[in-house]
Protein backbone atom coordinates (compact mmCIF):
# COMPACT_ATOMS: atom_id res chain seq x y z
CA UNK A 1 0.00 0.00 0.00
CA UNK A 2 1.32 3.54 -1.18
CA UNK A 3 0.89 6.45 1.79
CA UNK A 4 1.65 10.06 0.28
CA UNK A 5 2.08 12.86 2.68
CA UNK A 6 0.93 16.01 2.08
CA UNK A 7 4.00 18.84 2.75
CA UNK A 8 3.56 22.17 4.08
CA UNK A 9 2.93 24.91 1.43
CA UNK A 10 6.08 27.10 0.61
CA UNK A 11 5.65 30.12 0.98
CA UNK A 12 3.53 30.18 3.77
CA UNK A 13 0.94 32.57 2.13
CA UNK A 14 0.60 35.30 4.24
CA UNK A 15 -2.43 35.46 7.34
CA UNK A 16 -1.30 32.07 8.62
CA UNK A 17 1.71 31.00 10.99
CA UNK A 18 2.45 27.11 12.24
CA UNK A 19 2.36 26.24 15.79
CA UNK A 20 4.85 24.68 17.44
CA UNK A 21 2.74 21.18 17.70
CA UNK A 22 3.10 21.96 13.85
CA UNK A 23 -0.60 22.82 13.42
CA UNK A 24 -2.16 25.84 11.50
CA UNK A 25 -3.13 29.01 12.84
CA UNK A 26 -4.14 32.45 11.67
CA UNK A 27 -1.42 35.40 12.09
CA UNK A 28 -1.87 38.18 14.23
CA UNK A 29 -3.95 40.55 12.24
CA UNK A 30 -6.38 37.96 10.90
CA UNK A 31 -9.13 36.19 11.95
CA UNK A 32 -11.34 32.47 11.14
CA UNK A 33 -9.88 29.02 11.85
CA UNK A 34 -7.05 27.42 9.56
CA UNK A 35 -7.26 24.41 8.08
CA UNK A 36 -4.56 22.57 5.63
CA UNK A 37 -5.99 20.78 2.33
CA UNK A 38 -3.65 18.46 0.39
CA UNK A 39 -5.18 18.35 -3.09
CA UNK A 40 -4.45 15.53 -5.09
CA UNK A 41 -1.91 16.19 -7.72
CA UNK A 42 -0.74 13.20 -9.88
CA UNK A 43 -0.19 10.31 -8.80
CA UNK A 44 1.20 10.55 -5.06
CA UNK A 45 2.25 14.10 -5.05
CA UNK A 46 0.15 16.51 -3.46
CA UNK A 47 -0.30 20.44 -3.75
CA UNK A 48 -0.90 22.03 -0.27
CA UNK A 49 -3.27 24.75 0.59
CA UNK A 50 -4.49 26.81 3.42
CA UNK A 51 -7.59 28.05 3.85
CA UNK A 52 -10.06 29.64 6.57
CA UNK A 53 -8.10 33.08 7.46
CA UNK A 54 -9.16 36.35 6.85
CA UNK A 55 -7.75 39.77 7.17
CA UNK A 56 -9.23 41.96 9.97
CA UNK A 57 -10.07 45.28 8.21
CA UNK A 58 -11.38 48.59 9.71
CA UNK A 59 -15.23 48.76 10.12
CA UNK A 60 -17.03 51.63 7.61
CA UNK A 61 -17.65 54.84 8.94
CA UNK A 62 -21.58 54.51 9.48
CA UNK A 63 -23.20 56.42 6.55
CA UNK A 64 -26.15 58.89 7.12
CA UNK A 65 -27.94 61.22 4.80
CA UNK A 66 -28.35 63.29 7.74
CA UNK A 67 -26.34 66.37 8.37
CA UNK A 68 -26.72 66.75 12.17
CA UNK A 69 -24.25 63.52 13.07
CA UNK A 70 -20.82 63.76 13.22
CA UNK A 71 -19.28 60.35 12.07
CA UNK A 72 -15.23 61.45 11.76
CA UNK A 73 -14.79 59.43 15.14
CA UNK A 74 -15.32 56.44 13.27
CA UNK A 75 -13.00 56.16 10.81
CA UNK A 76 -10.79 53.12 10.63
CA UNK A 77 -11.92 51.64 13.83
CA UNK A 78 -11.22 48.42 14.19
CA UNK A 79 -13.22 44.80 15.30
CA UNK A 80 -14.03 44.75 18.69
CA UNK A 81 -13.75 48.41 18.89
CA UNK A 82 -16.61 51.56 19.07
CA UNK A 83 -16.47 55.46 18.37
CA UNK A 84 -18.36 58.40 19.63
CA UNK A 85 -21.57 59.69 16.83
CA UNK A 86 -22.32 63.18 17.86
CA UNK A 87 -23.99 66.21 16.99
CA UNK A 88 -22.46 68.67 14.37
CA UNK A 89 -22.63 72.16 15.27
CA UNK A 90 -25.27 73.93 15.73
CA UNK A 91 -27.37 70.56 17.10
CA UNK A 92 -27.02 69.47 20.40
CA UNK A 93 -27.77 65.82 21.70
CA UNK A 94 -25.73 62.84 24.14
CA UNK A 95 -23.17 61.17 21.81
CA UNK A 96 -23.60 57.91 20.81
CA UNK A 97 -21.53 55.00 20.44
CA UNK A 98 -21.10 52.66 17.56
CA UNK A 99 -19.56 49.60 17.49
CA UNK A 100 -17.61 47.85 15.01
CA UNK A 101 -18.55 43.84 15.49
CA UNK A 102 -15.58 41.59 16.63
CA UNK A 103 -15.34 39.63 13.83
CA UNK A 104 -15.26 42.29 11.22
Amino acid sequence: ETTCECPDPDPVPIGYQRRADGSWECADGYLGTAEKLCRAHGTCFSKPMLKGCHELVPCEAPTTQDCRYDVSNCTDVMGGEACEVACRWPYMGTPVRAQCLSNN
